[in-house]
């Protein structure tokens, strides 16, 4: 009975299926599988394409989110130290290459959900055609 708004939500929006984007416990979206013209159910490389993709968009939210921004104030704060005197310069220089490595990693980040969406586009598009009604 639960389950009945979220299927009719996602039949409203023409939803094959769908694949959670969590934060711990919590859902904060979901990647949408569109019906289109088709009415059979996913099939199994679809619907591993989906979560694949799901996966892909949750590690750059992730690195969008928390890692990213974590980086920076890091860098801003250790050259505040550095200013006062309080540190060490190669302090800041750790600081820069820490950064460089979580861009570098948002990047592979974000190579991975276009290489997702591309193999779910690829799986959808080896999906068979829709039956003609009788």
């Amino acid at each position: 009975a639960e389950l009945r708004p979220l299927v009719d939500a996602l039949d409203a929006l023409g939803a094959l299926g769908a694949a959670p984007l969590r934060e711990g416990d919590e859902l904060v979206g979901a990647v949408i599988l569109p019906r289109g013209s088709r009415r059979e159910v996913p099939t199994y490389e679809e619907q591993l394409r989906v979560e694949a993709l799901a996966r892909a968009v949750e590690e750059l939210r992730v690195m969008d989110e928390r890692v990213l921004p974590a980086a920076t104030r890091a860098l801003a704060l250790t050259e505040a130290l550095a200013d006062s005197g309080a540190v060490e310069f190669f302090r800041v220089l750790t600081a820069r290459q820490e950064l460089a490595v979580a861009q570098s990693r948002r990047l592979e980040a974000l190579r991975e959900a276009w290489r997702a969406r591309l193999d779910l586009d690829r799986a959808l598009a080896l999906a068979p055609p829709p039956r003609s009604a009788p």
